[in-house]
């Protein structure tokens, strides 16, 4: 069998230096990330995770964080999920393996399928409409792509096709859309861009309609006339919304291209035959995923922390944990919509009251539970940095949202990030990769032990690959009891 290259750095590590051999008296923390996503719905595969448990108590394993995005939406499911929730914990609790549940986390369908409209949102300013039959129509900006670049419209929705995929840039070079590999038409927002480059066979570029539009309080859509005066939803126009943003409840996916959604005019309506209308909105910032059409909840919207709040209330009655993990990772737009913008703080700033939010709402519902956090969104030598993905500002600030006694699970590959942490007086746990993305160098793992205190570590598989648990085990402490 081949090992990965980390377990080849580890077994080597093992064997040139016997006196750092990192036994389980230096790892107290022996986790791996049990990846059970939707398994409760299914007692057979609950079954599989139960002997996964079992198999990993065996190599000397003594925890696992427990991700499952039902947890977040109990209340949706029948009661025979919790059934089989309590039945794994209880066989856990067993063999010696202490779950540790992720909770607050700030995307996906265990937020946006309570509500779809809280994903966060890029704004479109001045679009111009035209009344015509009743109906307001797009004047559409239809800019050439003249050897990969065009003109665009500050702040306004547009959609781009090619042949073969395509990519879209600001002037910079920084993406403004993340497609999946291979798409030929995607979404995105101008931005505050006057200019944009697009990669893509034949590309061609047309404004579109609000696509994607979301309806709360802190995305309003404005429709005004040509001179400026506001008109009424209800009265000049029918209320409007994107029924492909309401079929996240049902779907748990955002569909990024689709028809806008038409706007008509009331019976009434001060706007006539020919007046043209100026709109804005807010659409959703979406990071495409291959299958993933991925929604990031506003941070500003107390709703978010509500749904929180019962979510880690459900938990803590069907499990009883000892310790959660917050899900603040790879939160990649945040900052951008109007709920945002009236607090006028930095996305940083953003990430660090919703990190502590979430802290306050596990310890007001269990005060005893200790908490760990991922590390990426609040590492300046990761994620917590200027330009990240589509977020609005710098991420620099957010590890203020975290207290001492939060415990890191860090998952760099740099050791500044293990030293930064450590200087802000953060117990770690290494997470290290076992899909692919080891590690660049060989050296790192035994470095960052002479350097750091470590708590522990954890097998970590974001693709439910088990064929290396034991040879970890085997190398880090040894595999028998």
């Amino acid at each position: 069998m081949q090992y990965p290259r980390l377990i080849l750095c580890l077994l080597a590590v093992v064997g040139a230096a016997t006196a750092s051999y990192p036994d389980r008296a230096t790892l107290p923390q022996r986790w791996f990330y049990l990846n059970a996503n939707r398994h409760g719905l299914d007692p057979a595969r609950i079954d599989a995770d139960i002997a996964l448990v079992k198999r990993a108590a065996a190599a000397g394993y003594n925890g696992a964080v427990f991700e499952d995005l039902n947890l977040g939406l109990l209340d949706m499911l029948p009661s025979s999920y919790a059934s089989n929730v309590r039945r794994l914990a209880a066989a856990a609790e067993q063999a010696g393996i202490e779950l540790v549940p992720q909770v607050a986390v700030p995307y996906g369908e265990r937020v946006l399928k309570h509500n779809p409209n809280l994903a966060e949102g890029f704004p479109v300013v001045d679009a111009t409409f035209v009344a015509r039959a009743g109906r307001l129509e797009l004047v559409p900006d239809r800019p050439a792509v003249d050897g990969g670049a065009a003109r665009v419209i500050p702040r306004r929705e547009y959609r781009v096709s090619a042949a073969g995929g395509v990519r879209v840039t600001d002037p910079s070079g920084h993406p403004l859309a993340y497609p999946p590999p291979g798409a030929t038409r995607v979404l995105f927002n101008s931005r505050d861009n006057r200019h944009v480059r697009i990669q893509g066979a034949g590309a061609t570029l047309e404004e579109v309609g609000p696509v994607n539009l979301l309806r709360r309080e802190g995305t309003p859509f404005r429709l005004t006339t040509a001179d400026g005066e506001a008109l009424v939803e209800g009265r000049d126009f029918l209320p409007v919304a994107d029924p492909a943003i309401e079929a996240f409840r049902r779907t748990g996916r955002y569909s990024p291209i689709h028809p806008a959604p038409e706007i008509r005019l009331a019976p009434g309506s001060r706007v006539h035959e020919g007046d043209r209308v100026h709109a804005g909105w807010y659409h959703a910032a979406l990071v495409h995923q291959e299958d993933i059409d991925q929604g990031f909840a506003c941070l500003s919207e107390s709703e978010l922390y509500q749904i929180w709040t019962r979510q880690v209330e459900a938990i803590d009655g069907l499990m009883r944990p000892r310790r959660y993990l917050i899900g603040h990772d790879e939160i990649r737009a945040a900052n951008s919509c109007a709920a945002c913008a009236r607090l006028r703080r930095s996305a940083g700033e953003a990430i660090a009251e919703s990190a502590r939010r979430a802290l306050a709402i596990v310890r007001e519902v269990n005060p005893k539970a200790e908490i760990c956090a991922w590390s990426d969104m609040f590492d300046p030598y990761e994620n917590a940095v200027a330009r990240y993905y589509l977020v609005e500002g710098s991420l620099a600030g957010g590890w203020n949202g975290l207290d001492r006694s939060v415990e890191i699970v860090n998952w760099s590959d740099r050791i500044d990030s293990y030293r930064w942490f450590a200087r802000r007086g953060h117990a770690q746990a290494l997470a290290g990769y076992y899909d692919g993305e080891e590690p660049p160098t060989d050296r790192w793992l035994p470095r960052v032990r002479r350097e750091v205190p470590l708590t522990g570590v954890m097998y970590t598989t974001w693709k439910s690959d088990y064929t290396q648990l034991e040879p970890f085990a085997a190398a880090l402490w040894g595999s028998r009891p």
